[in-house]
């Protein structure tokens, strides 16, 4: 993940308001809290009441559902709306993080692998774990597939899918809503599907999110990435509005091979934009006043390369939407 400060003036062009910045929601993906043997899928205790002051005093904190209901009745949403979520239903979230959200009065969203919920194991919410989280009216309960891993093959994200299901109507009574893609990995055929299911789906992949996203963006947050400078940074940030994005996903359809080049439409144009690749150099060309495309190596230098597209607003606000590739 990159931090982008662009040094380019911000033109009238993209520093005035758009329409889309009315339905401007920054997403934050969380996984552990207060378990500081794993900094790069944790934020330390401190870092997370750091976090929760400030967006409690510089932000909207808004509830993940109320944000979809809002979009769908065509409403805007509160200036600064943020939104809390966690993947892969750590047992911390119950223990570490839930006490200060209740302290703090913000909404969040949990994301549950069934399978994970099924074992028992102490790292991980268990079903009477989860029923505990949902008596909270600051509570939202989400679906991952059954098991947190990497998306394989369709034949077997559906399964696991229909197995998760029919796992939440057993112990819940319900089939959540929303559906976040394990470890933000999906290729074109899983968005089709969870479409199809009527799921609100949700990646890893940086930006803020708007009305037209297929898939929601969240900014992960972990021990390296947490500082004061970067919340206030995600705080500020607008949609890119963009269109076309080729291909739409994460990961290739074959497993095997690596995602190398990528195409989007930037809606009100194209100037001012800048693109970075994590550990990794990446070619941007734009094509035409509107379209950019990017390339990179065939041979990533990580198994995770993350893209980021901004386009500045002024000296502490930009514009932000971004790719995650997974080899």
């Amino acid at each position: 993940m990159v931090l982008i400060l662009l040094g380019l003036m911000a033109s009238p062009t993209f520093a005035q308001s758009l329409p889309e910045d009315k339905s401007a929601a920054r997403i934050l993906a969380y996984f552990r809290v207060g378990q500081e043997t794993s900094p790069a899928a944790n934020v330390t205790l401190e870092q997370f009441e750091t976090h929760l002051k400030t967006l409690k005093s510089k932000s909207a904190p808004t509830a993940l559902l109320d944000i979809i209901r809002a979009w769908e009745g065509n409403s805007a949403l509160p200036d600064k709306a943020t939104v809390i979520t966690f993947d892969s239903g750590h047992r911390s979230i119950l223990t570490k993080a839930f006490p200060l959200l209740k302290k703090y009065g913000i909404p969040f969203t949990v994301f549950i692998a069934s399978d994970l919920a099924n074992i028992g194991a102490p790292q991980y919410l268990d079903w009477d774990d989860i029923k505990t989280l949902r008596k909270s009216e600051l509570v939202t309960i989400g679906m991952h597939t059954a098991s947190y891993h990497s998306l394989q093959d369709i034949g077997t994200f559906e399964k696991e899918l229909n197995t998760a299901r029919a796992r939440f109507r057993e112990e819940l009574g319900i089939v959540p809503t929303l559906f976040s893609f394990p470890m933000g990995e999906y290729n074109s055929a899983a968005v089709d599907l969870v479409n199809e299911q009527g799921f609100i789906a949700l990646g890893q992949h940086s930006g803020v999110a708007y009305t037209q996203n297929t898939v929601l963006p969240r900014f992960t947050m972990n021990e390296y990435y947490s500082n004061e400078t970067r919340l206030n940074m995600i705080i500020n940030a607008l949609p890119l509005p963009v269109t076309d994005i080729s291909p739409h996903a994460s990961i290739s359809t074959d497993p095997k091979k690596a995602l190398t080049a990528f195409g989007l439409t930037a809606i009100h144009g194209n100037e001012g934009i800048t693109c970075y690749g994590s550990g990794e150099g990446i070619d941007v060309e734009k094509i035409s006043p509107q379209r950019i495309e990017i390339r990179t190596s065939a041979r990533m230098l990580s198994k995770r390369l993350r893209i980021n597209c901004t386009q500045k607003i002024d000296e502490n606000n930009v514009r932000w939407m971004g790719f995650l590739s997974v080899r």
